[in-house]
């Protein structure tokens, strides 16, 4: 986006569009409400659900096409089995 000129117009309709989003507070009490449920990650607007299902559906195919070139990483492997790789 360097060196181009902003879309006034696309900006305008930008903020009018987030001038219409969700109510902060009733966001805020789904957030608490959530985190004392202990459900994570949080949701707030099921409206995401199918971006969401294309984005996850991305990393999958990343995973499943990588090649694993690089060798294995301890860390995801011993959390993968339940284990904990972090000691104090």
């Amino acid at each position: 986006m360097l060196g181009r000129e902003t879309d006034t117009t696309a900006a305008e309709e930008n903020s009018a569009l987030l001038s219409q989003g969700a109510d902060p507070d009733r966001v805020g009490e789904q957030v608490v409400e959530a985190i004392q449920q202990r459900q994570f990650p949080v949701v707030t607007l099921r409206e995401w659900a199918p971006f969401v299902a294309g984005v996850r559906q991305e990393i999958e195919c990343a995973y499943v096409e990588f090649d694993g070139r690089h060798g294995p990483a301890p860390v995801a492997t011993a959390m993968a089995v339940g284990g904990q790789p972090i000691t104090s």
